[in-house]
């Protein structure tokens, strides 16, 4: 069973090299980072090590490994396919893109220099319930303020923000532990490391946010994620919540700028 595994570890590595140019010809704002290599490669020495300690169960795939490959690039890379010039040469107010694997989030963020407009039109200027993920006013449209904050409505269907209310429990941070942002001056994983109930008005929404308060949202959080306070920029999405009148549910998580992005970009 042990040479099988091997054999078809080996064959997985030659899948893993063959992949990534796969990724840079598929159509998506970024080419592969060098940094994927060594990556993948790490994931199946640690496979190939739990092999020769016979760690690794009797029933473990080729499909299981190339699936764990697959999550490792896109942890580190981000998925590809998402188009932002595309949103952008169709709808002037388009400044990003957010998209959290494997739940509903997967829509382009739309600025107005105010906070009300998008929150009952759509990107065609039509009035709508729904509304449009947008960018509070009070930051820089290119997200290079310290708190960004996008605001989406908690829709019934599940649609828009509505899905962010799962991680009041565990499990579903523990399953969605962070989401992807992309924007003209780079792209982003976004490390979620606190999700707190608050009022309408509350001092999570101010555009900076000091040690001491990020503490505190983390002590006061839904969900535990091991994180501490973050030294960088910070994302906080933003919809309805229904404790009591005019509460929101924000969940807040670092922006972790993904290996070479920007230049990347400039190359497709």
């Amino acid at each position: 069973m042990k040479n099988r595994i091997i054999a078809a570890l080996a064959a997985l590595a030659a899948g893993a090299l063959l992949y990534l140019p796969a990724i840079a010809a598929a159509p998506q704002p970024r080419t592969a980072s060098p940094t994927v290599v060594p990556a993948a490669v790490h994931r199946l020495a640690a496979a190939a090590d739990a092999v020769t300690t016979s760690v690794l169960p009797d029933s473990a795939s080729l499909e299981d490994l190339h699936q764990e490959i697959r999550r490792e690039l896109d942890r580190l890379n981000g998925p590809g396919g998402i188009d932002l010039a595309w949103w952008q040469s169709h709808y002037n107010d388009i400044i990003g893109y957010v998209y959290s694997p494997g739940t509903p989030i997967s829509y382009p963020i739309a600025y107005d220099g105010n906070n009300e407009y998008y929150l009952h039109h759509d990107l065609y200027g039509n009035y709508s319930e729904y509304g449009t993920i947008f960018l509070d006013a009070r930051v820089p449209s290119d997200f290079s303020g310290q708190n960004n904050v996008l605001y989406g409505h908690h829709m019934a269907d599940g649609s828009m923000f509505a899905s962010i209310s799962n991680y009041k429990q565990q499990w579903y941070y523990d399953a969605h532990p962070y989401y992807y942002v992309y924007t003209n001056n780079g792209n982003y994983r976004v490390d979620l490391f606190a999700g707190i109930i608050v009022p309408g008005e509350h001092e999570v929404f101010s555009t900076s946010l000091s040690t001491s308060q990020l503490q505190r949202f983390i002590g006061e959080s839904t969900f535990y994620s091991g994180k501490g306070v973050p030294s960088g920029q910070i994302m906080t999405l933003c919809t309805c919540s229904y404790e009591a009148a005019n509460y929101r549910y924000v969940v807040l998580g670092e922006m972790i700028p993904l290996a070479d992005s920007t230049a990347e970009e400039t190359t497709t």
